[in-house]
C-alpha cells in the first residue's frame, strides 16, 4: 500500500546550499520530481518497469516541454541535487534514505523490536531532518565521535561534507558500530584515490544497498570521464 504523504521541512529545503545554486524553475521542477517518486514502484527513484524516465516523459508529467526539461535537469545534476544508480535512473537520496530507515524500523517491529536498534531508531527520529531534499546540511563535525577531521584536498567540497554526512546519519540510524578516527582517516584516504565522483556515488550506493561499508560501484567510471549516458 502507497503511503499518501511524505515528510517535507521547509528550512531544510531552504538551506540546502545545492538546491538553492538552482534556478527557481529547476527546484519546481525538482519538487515535481519527488512527488512523482514517491509514487514510483521503487520508492524515491524515476522508473518504472525498471527503466529510468526519459526526460520527454518527465516533462510530459511534470507539464514541461522536453527541452525546458533536458535543460532544468541539467542544471539539477550539475549541482548535485540528484543522483543515478548503474543503469542512469535518477533517484533521491535522501528518500532512498529515508526508505531504508523505515523498513529496518518495520522489521524491527515484526521481530517484537530488537530493544537496542528500535530504541536507537526512536532516538534518532526527532534528531533527523526526514525532507526529500537532495541532500542534508553541513555539520561542525564529520566524525561518529563529534570531531572534526580534515578532508583531503580532492574532497574538500559541500557535495563530499552532505554526502559524508548522510553517511553517518545512516549509520547512526541502523546503528552500526562507530568509526574511529582512524578507520575514517583511512577511509577518506581510499575515497580520495578513486576520485570525487566517484567518492560520493560510491558513499550513495552504499547508503542505497544499506551496506555498513563503503564500496564504489562495479565497473563504474568518473563521472567525467563518461561518454555515454543514459537518456532520461
Amino acid at each position: 500500500m502507497k503511503r499518501p504523504a511524505f515528510q517535507f521541512y521547509p528550512a531544510d529545503w531552504r538551506k540546502d546550499a545545492s538546491l538553492q545554486l538552482c534556478s527557481i524553475a529547476a527546484r519546481g521542477l525538482w519538487i515535481e520530481m519527488l512527488c512523482i517518486a514517491h509514487e514510483c514502484e521503487e520508492y524515491g527513484k524515476l522508473q518504472q518497469n525498471g527503466m529510468g524516465f526519459s526526460h520527454q516523459t518527465l516533462g510530459k508529467l511534470a507539464g514541461l516541454s522536453p527541452q525546458t526539461c533536458k535543460k532544468l535537469l541539467g542544471e539539477l545534476e550539475r549541482n548535485g541535487v540528484f543522483s543515478r544508480d548503474n543503469d542512469g535512473a535518477i533517484y533521491s537520496r535522501r528518500m532512498i534514505r529515508d526508505e531504508h530507515i523505515r523498513k529496518i524500523r518495520a522489521e524491527a517491529g515484526i521481530k517484537g523490536g530488537n530493544p537496542h536498534l528500535l530504541g536507537n531508531l526512536v532516538k534518532q527520529k526527532d534528531k533527523q531532518k526526514p525532507t526529500p531534499s537532495s541532500s542534508s546540511l553541513s555539520s561542525s563535525s564529520n566524525t561518529e565521535g563529534g570531531e572534526e577531521i580534515e578532508f583531503p584536498a580532492k574532497l574538500q567540497t559541500s557535495r563530499f561534507r552532505q554526502a559524508w554526512n548522510e553517511y553517518l546519519d545512516y549509520r547512526k540510524a541502523a546503528k552500526f558500530k562507530p568509526l574511529q578516527p582512524a578507520s575514517i582517516k583511512a577511509q577518506f584516504k581510499k575515497l580520495s584515490e578513486i576520485g570525487h565522483d566517484i567518492a560520493i556515488e560510491a558513499i550513495t550506493n552504499s547508503i542505497a544497498n544499506g551496506w555498513q561499508g563503503i564500496f564504489p560501484p562495479k565497473g563504474q567510471k568518473p563521472m567525467e570521464a563518461r561518454k555515454t549516458v543514459v537518456s532520461l
